[in-house]
């Protein structure tokens, strides 16, 4: 099991592990979690705690934890958001209340529409009328100017919206 999947799954957050391993920062946690292989000492300290759920051949293992979500940021790269990752919960309530349907008169605009359809997962409505792109709060400028990086780089004409420029 990946150490993201036991966390996930025992509702363990980053710092808490970080206590329990007795590393001093965060973010070398976070490097565990994102399958760096740690020293031998913080390995056998991770199986431990894991009572021998998480092993050496998990961090081995090239695939993403269950639990993550992997998405493609603007410039390309994948990256993973993890469930404790800022904006978690706020996506997945997002996406519930999209679902539903909208009130009388607060129909999204045709351009945003068309946006949120190129960037799919990477991006959710809110309900104060803000998005959620990449785990970050933006507004639909932003959203539509994501979705014209993706279409521009397949050769397909941006979507025109106010406020952003057509690139000459």
């Amino acid at each position: 099991m990946k150490l993201a999947d036991w966390m996930h799954k025992h509702q363990v957050m980053p710092e808490q592990l970080r206590r329990m391993l007795g590393v001093a920062s965060r973010t070398t946690v976070l490097r565990y979690v994102n399958g760096q292989i740690p020293e031998p000492k913080i390995m056998q300290r991770i199986i431990e705690i894991t009572k021998g759920e998480v092993q050496l051949v998990d961090f081995l293992d090239p695939s993403p934890p269950k639990c993550a979500q992997v998405i493609v940021d603007a410039r390309g790269r994948r990256r993973k958001v993890f469930p404790w990752s800022r904006g978690w919960k706020a996506q997945e309530a997002a996406f519930r209340a999209e679902c539903s349907a909208p009130p009388e008169g607060t129909a999204t605009p045709q351009p945003v529409l068309r946006a949120l359809a190129v960037l799919g997962p990477r991006v959710k409505p809110t309900k104060r009328g803000q998005y959620l792109l990449d785990g970050r709060i933006c507004d639909a400028r932003r959203v539509v100017r994501e979705a014209n990086i993706i279409l521009e780089a397949e050769g397909q004409p941006p979507i025109p919206y106010p406020g952003i420029r057509r690139p000459e």
